[in-house]
């Protein structure tokens, strides 16, 4: 490494602990604080469009039906998972709105709800700009309260909603090849749980569905674009500890620390392993993507990454897709964390990335057949991204993936609330 990259990466390591400093508080603050703060709406300024809506829950519980019924197929039988449930889901488009001024307020345009989360406007609308699109961000059903799988429920039947639209609606039929999913982190996680139960559906139910009283076909995505995407919440593949310095992310979650405040919600009732669902579900293939052994004809894939903990995980989802015959576009972004392109915006390597991920979501719905699959790599002093060919995504074999990921389940402990009272 020469003196130039050793200067970009002080400075980008620095960054990142000024980022950690500053968060800290946030990140070890009671779970139902967090989400009164994310949680909070807020009007949509200048360039940026926004419009709400709820997309009721069926009166039956087909919709239900199926996802337990994939969660029981794609499973050993030996996952313990809370009975669910359908429910409204919130909804919030968003868009880029070319000749507004800087600083205009939210215009008046009619709207059936208020209280959808605004935290990821800045995202949708930087897509959408950067795409010619627009971008539904769904408000679903959040953890600890509602444990998987509420969450996949909440997206499916959003996902439902944008084919088939009940009267009254603000939108019409979107086709599925004009659909991408995107998401960051847990999020991206969540859309490619989605996809997975959507393939269950095809090729076990030949991809149909009761939807409000009528029996519909539920066909697959034109793709799916992930930053970060977090495919393993085992945390157990080798980056986890190989990138730990240039990613933010603890060696502990934040939830799980012998430090971290209990509140009315966290630890919940009775206690779990994981905020998310129980220790028992940590590697079904819903709950980490990465466990699934059936990567048959998938969608066009966009997976971004810095170097970061998570990174191969996602590396071992590309090579699957892959192999399944899924054309995947990779690109990892060196001495960076995880988010980078969400937390410092303004880095050449944010724009390049979020200029990449609209291409792709662009191109998947207007020309799809021009895209290859790709692993590239850009050093961090990369100043043109011209970008380097980084071989093969993954040369891990899935018996040796599971066996780590089922070490590390069995290492989870019930978390029951705080032990460490002298740092609270």
């Amino acid at each position: 490494m020469d003196s130039k990259d050793n200067d970009a990466e002080k400075r980008i390591l620095e960054l990142m602990q000024g980022f950690v400093d500053r968060k800290a508080p946030l990140y070890y603050a009671p779970v139902s604080m967090q989400q009164e703060v994310t949680a909070m709406d807020r009007p949509a300024k200048g360039h940026a469009w926004a419009s709400r809506d709820v997309f009721p829950a069926p009166s039956d519980d087909a919709v239900v039906r199926v996802v337990l019924d994939a969660i029981i197929d794609l499973g050993s039988g030996a996952e313990d998972f809370a009975a669910p449930s359908s429910a409204a889901v919130k909804v919030q488009w968003s868009g880029y709105r070319k000749r507004a001024q800087e600083k205009k307020e939210e215009s008046e345009i009619s709207e059936k709800e208020n209280g959808s989360p605004a935290a990821v406007r800045n995202v949708t609308v930087e897509l959408a700009r950067l795409s010619g699109g627009r971008c539904l961000v769904v408000d679903y059903r959040l953890s600890p309260q509602n444990p998987f799988p509420f969450a996949l429920i909440d997206l499916f039947i959003a996902y439902l909603s944008l084919l088939y639209p009940r009267w009254g609606f603000f939108h019409k039929a979107v086709p599925p090849e004009h659909i991408v999913l995107a998401g960051d982190s847990s999020g991206g996680n969540l859309v490619l749980a989605l996809l997975l139960l959507l393939q269950f559906l095809r090729d076990k139910r030949g991809g149909r569905v009761k939807f409000h009283g009528q029996e519909v076909l539920v066909p697959l995505p034109a793709g799916i674009a992930a930053l970060g995407l977090h495919g393993d919440v085992t945390n157990s593949f080798p980056s986890y500890e190989r990138n730990a310095r240039y990613d933010w992310l603890a060696d502990v979650p934040p939830v799980l620390s012998d430090r971290f405040p209990s509140c009315p919600i966290w630890p919940s009732v009775p206690s779990r392993g994981d905020i998310y669902c129980e220790i028992s579900a940590l590697t079904h293939p819903l709950v980490s993507p990465a466990a699934s052994t059936y990567w048959k004809s998938m969608p066009l894939m966009f997976l971004a990454y810095g170097e970061e903990r998570l990174i191969d995980a996602g590396k071992f989802i590309a090579q699957r897709a892959s192999n399944g015959g899924a054309v995947v576009r990779f690109h990892q972004y060196d001495r960076l964390s995880h988010l980078f392109a969400l937390l410092f915006p303004n880095l050449p390597q944010s724009r390049h990335l979020f200029r990449e991920w609209a291409r792709f979501c662009h191109t998947c719905v207007n020309n799809l057949d021009s895209l290859e699959s790709k692993n590239v790599r850009y050093g961090l002093t990369d100043e043109e991204f011209k970008g380097v060919d980084n071989g093969p995504f993954s040369t891990m074999e899935y018996e040796s993936v599971m066996k780590r990921m089922r070490e590390r389940q069995a290492k989870r402990k019930v978390w029951t609330g705080p032990t460490d009272i002298s740092k609270l």
